[in-house]
């Protein structure tokens, strides 16, 4: 079957879908565009239709390579699921669907493709979430896009199909906002005996670490909120707001995932202050980014000049085994050394997460923090 390449000029723009926020200043675009890519066996991976039309052609090459890549390794194998990655070069992230098209004038006897939702680096934690909620519409536009291309049909066959499956991503989106918001907004704190008069406590903590070790996940897997986030863009911040009880207390967290990237360390510093409790986390099967847990307290510790109390998660046990795995004896030293808690969790499982969350309000409570009224900043 002939490549066919063709941009998809848009007769009607596809609905943006924005998120208001109730701690967000500012609407936020989700979605950024849905790029269809080829690999040809002599050009490479190549974006062949995509939506909005102006979509930026790095964006483009970025997305395409980077997605048809991940399957050079074995041509025979296509993941099942819908995997999200990052493409660094222009910050954003994806969730892609890859297929094979049946051709017959191919080596194998087909070709590897891909369909690409691209996002906002700082809204993925909701198809994090919500991955499972996007397989099905994925499945059944894959099988579309088969019989699109063995049908050879035109441009704008293509650009109805995709500007269609472009807009029901952005109903998915909407009825999952409305749900989750609308159900948060309904109760502050779920499980209160009516009988306990409870002091409040009030918590800036700022959780740190590596890139790709599950910082977000983790904070995500806690507090179950996707779309209720405030992103400071300009310095990398998400701030995440999860209130608990602890025997006659309730504690407030506000939880400052700041990003791990070299570029951001002169202005993460600054939103280390006021911080009243730390978490550091690393990947349980990447040395590198245990070796670092010194450097990211110690970066802290020299900007708030005092020790702060706080805990170190190993993240990712459900894949960490055998010789691969950091050794616990090796954790526990350094926490000792750091005077911090240790704990060992898994955010895809839910692993050990609210223990731990739990276990850093137990701690912060009792080191004798005076009974706060005033918001966190």
């Amino acid at each position: 079957m002939p490549a066919r390449r063709a941009r998809l000029y848009q007769a009607i723009k596809p609905p943006d879908y924005h998120v208001r926020d109730a701690a967000m200043t500012a609407r936020t675009d989700v979605i950024v565009g849905l790029v269809f890519s080829k690999y040809d066996e002599v050009a490479g991976p190549e974006a062949f239709y995509w939506v909005p039309g102006e979509l930026k052609k790095e964006t483009l090459t970025v997305v395409s390579g980077r997605s048809l890549n991940m399957l050079a390794g074995d041509e025979h194998v296509v993941p099942p699921e819908l995997e999200i990655v990052t493409f660094p070069p222009i910050e954003q992230k994806g969730m892609i669907k890859f297929l094979q098209i049946p051709d017959m004038t191919k080596r194998g006897g087909f070709v590897n493709a891909s369909i690409t939702l691209v996002l906002n680096d700082k809204d993925a934690s909701i198809f994090y979430k919500y991955r499972a909620d996007f397989k099905k519409p994925f499945d059944e536009f894959t099988k579309v896009v088969i019989d699109l291309e063995q049908r050879q049909v035109s441009p704008r066959d293509y650009l109805e199909s995709f500007t269609r499956f472009y807009g029901r991503i952005n109903e998915i989106l909407r009825a999952l906002f409305e749900k989750e918001v609308g159900l948060k907004d309904m109760v502050e704190f779920p499980e209160v005996d009516e009988g306990i008069k409870y002091r409040t406590y009030k918590f800036k903590v700022i959780v740190v670490g590596n890139p790709e070790v599950g910082k977000t996940s983790l904070i995500l897997r806690f507090t179950d909120n996707a779309f209720r986030r405030t992103y400071i863009t300009t310095i990398g911040v998400n701030v995440t707001a999860k209130n608990l009880t602890y025997s006659d207390r309730k504690v407030k967290f506000a939880l400052w995932d700041l990003a791990g990237q070299t570029k951001y360390q002169l202005t993460r510093r600054h939103f280390y202050e006021g911080a009243q409790g730390i978490i550091l986390v690393f990947d349980l099967t990447r040395p590198d980014s245990f070796d670092d847990i010194a450097k990211w307290h110690d970066d802290i510790k020299q900007t708030v000049k005092k020790d702060l109390p706080g805990i170190i998660l190993g993240n990712k046990a459900d894949i960490a085994s055998g010789t691969a795995r950091i050794p616990s004896d090796k954790v526990e030293a350094m926490a000792q050394r750091l005077g911090l808690g240790y704990i060992e969790t898994s955010a895809l499982e839910g692993k050990n997460v609210n223990e731990a969350f739990l276990y850093l309000a137990a701690m912060l409570v009792n080191q004798g923090t005076e009974e706060t009224d005033e918001d966190v900043d």
